[in-house]
Order: structure tokens, then sequence, then C-alpha cells
């Protein structure tokens, strides 16, 4: 009775283990087919991402200021579309103007005394020649003529600088495209040569990419990639490569290569990270 109790017992057991391993027609396990199609979709896998770096604008430029003067207006944001010699930002000019007009008044005095000073000369210079007056006394209307033209000349000269320097007060935007970075905010001071605003030119994105050095037989330039970005994951995009570097860093054994993308988008922007696919 024992033995038929137990031989029903290992029976059950064999069939419980069968039914759980789930074997096909072939007897070929289920769970051996599924990881089968794995390694193989793996293995079928083309596209091999050799390297990588940060998405940067090709054509940009840092906008600052040629005189230190306080702003007084600013017309864009991060982000504004501009084009190129449209005016973003203004300075306060109330000097500039003082002197221009300052300059401007002393170039009227200056025109009146050459005017002056050179019909004196003329007519002396007439008198001379027919001996009515001395050489002495024409040298005196020469030398007087010649002061007034240097000073007159010194006068433009001085107004052409003053009207220059109130130029420099309104800051235009030197390239197309989109504002990156403003640094200055209304009324703060404005020195001159230090960056206060940043445009880039959104048409002209590219992949500024690391590649080790023992892999530079494996591109070339024209050759076309993918370029996959870590901030949009559900896209890829198309790409070049421009520039391979001929020299290799020294610290890190890379070298860089330029991709530039056949078809920017809106979407990108300098500072992503990408990988490059061949």
């Amino acid at each position: 009775m024992r033995k038929a109790i137990f031989l029903l017992f290992m029976l059950a057991l064999l069939g419980f283990v069968l039914g759980g391993c789930g074997f096909d027609k072939k007897g070929t396990a289920r769970h051996t087919l599924s990881s089968a199609l794995r390694t193989t979709n793996t293995k079928n896998k083309s596209m091999v991402y050799l390297m990588a770096g940060k998405i940067d604008a090709d054509v940009k430029a840092d906008i600052s200021s040629r005189i230190t003067a306080r702003v007084a207006a600013i017309n864009v944001d991060v982000g504004s579309v501009v084009k190129k010699g449209e005016v973003i930002m203004s300075l306060d000019s109330n000097d500039l103007a003082a002197q221009a007009a300052q300059a401007k008044a002393v170039l009227d005095g200056a025109a009146t005394g050459y005017q002056n000073a050179k019909s004196n000369y003329e007519r002396n210079y007439r008198l001379y020649n027919s001996g009515l007056i001395s050489k002495s006394l024409f040298e005196q209307y020469q030398t007087t003529f010649a002061a007034a033209e240097g000073s007159f000349k010194s006068a433009q000269a001085a107004l052409e600088f003053a009207r220059a320097q109130l130029d420099k007060g309104t800051i235009v935007a030197p390239i197309s495209g989109i504002i990156s970075a403003k640094n200055i905010q209304s009324g703060e001071l404005a020195v001159a040569g230090v960056p206060l605003s940043s445009v880039v030119n959104p048409a002209d994105i590219i992949v500024n990419a690391y590649l080790p050095a023992r892999l530079i037989n494996k591109v070339k330039v024209g050759q076309q990639v993918v370029v996959k970005v870590s901030e949009i994951p559900e896209q890829q995009f198309d790409g070049e490569i421009t520039v391979i570097n001929s020299v290799i860093d020294s610290k890190s054994k890379n070298i860089l290569v330029k991709v530039k993308f056949s078809k920017p988008s809106t979407a990108l922007r300098a500072g992503m990270f990408a990988e490059i696919g061949l």
C-alpha cells in the first residue's frame, strides 16, 4: 500500500515539472527559444556608436560694448530671434551726446574762423603779387590762414570722433540667429570689451565629438553618420563628418571630429550630449 502511494506521488511530481517547462512539439523549451531570439537581435544590430560629444554652434558671436557706459535699454532676452544689424541694446548716451554737441559747436566756430582767414589770405595774396603790401605783412596772413585751417581740420576730427563714440552707444547683432546668453541687466555698467550677450545661428549647429585615436581608420571626412541626442531619445538625426582634427590630444588620446547635421532641428540646442553612430 505504501509503495503504491509513493508511486502515485512521483508520477504527479513528474507531470508538474514537465508542464512548467513548456516544451514545444520538437522538445525544445520555450524559455530557451526566447533567449536565442534576444541574442540574435543583439547580433544583428548594425549601428555602432564610436564617439560622443556635445552640440555646439559653428557660427556664434559674443556681443560686447566698445565703450564703458550704463545700459539704458535691452530689447532682447535669451531665446529671442534677431537679424544682423538689429538693435539689441542701448547705452546711456547723454554724456556722449553732450560731447558731440560741444564738438559741433567748436567746429562751427572753427569753420567761421577758417573762412575768414581764407578770404583774408586770398585777398592779401593778390595785393602782395601786385606789390601793394609787404612780404612780411602777407606772411602774417599766410600764417593766420594755416593756423585756422589746422584748427578747422582738428575740429572736424573731434566731431567725427564724438559722433563715432555716440554711435557706439547703440549695440547691434553682428549676425542673424538666436540670443543664447544675456549677461547684463538694464541700469548696470557695461565695461568695454566684456561680453554682454551671445548670439548663435541655429542653422549651423554641429557636434564636437571625440574619437579614440585607435579608431581613426573607422572614419573619414564626408562620411554619413547618425546622431543620437540624449535629451531627445525618441529621435535620431542624420549627419556628416566635416572635420577630423590632425592632432591627437596628448592626455585623452582622443581626436576631435566635427559632425554637421544634415537637417538642423529647432529642438537641438548647444550643450546637449550626443553620440555618433556609424
